[in-house]
């Protein structure tokens, strides 16, 4: 598997979209009762290219993450895999890479999941630490050893 990140497009939404309707449907369904408009809504008034990449696998567009480099960490906002390439390695080879990233420089790497989402236990099994909550997500940060707390809900 040979996977690469490129620079997202405005034009770029729609295929964003459709890769997160279907990856994250079973835990919108599960807290929402499915996608709302008002929910994909705000999807769409939350698409950043400036700070979004597409991901790749094998030539293929496979998802994309959002993410922002601040001067006292990396905030992972969104790590999006389409569901065929979910449970394969492609999200764990991309956080390892992001990780690394964020250690050489010498920052850490902050996210938010989902409280339902099953992907907190793939962090958690990669090292990040659960650091707060709220009443929808959990934050985790990487290194462990951080004692920061989490990035401002401002920056959020």
């Amino acid at each position: 598997m040979i996977w690469t990140l490129t620079r997202a497009l405005p034009s770029d939404w729609d295929r964003a979209w459709a890769i997160q309707h279907d990856a994250f449907l079973d835990d919108v369904t599960r807290t929402y009762g499915g996608w709302t408009p008002a929910g994909i809504e705000k999807c769409k008034n939350a698409w950043a290219p400036h700070s979004t990449q597409m991901l790749h696998v094998d030539g293929d567009l496979a998802g994309w993450i959002r993410l922002e480099h601040r001067a006292d960490c990396d905030w992972l906002d969104l790590l999006v895999v389409a569901a065929g390439h979910q449970r394969k390695g492609v999200g764990t080879s991309v956080l390892r890479s992001l990780m690394s990233d964020a250690d050489r420089r010498g920052v850490p790497l902050w996210l938010s999941v989902h409280r339902s989402n099953d992907a907190r236990q793939l962090y958690a099994r990669l090292g990040f630490r659960e650091m707060d909550r709220d009443e929808l997500r959990v934050f985790m940060v990487h290194p462990a050893s951080t004692s920061s707390p989490p990035p401002s809900i401002a920056q959020r």
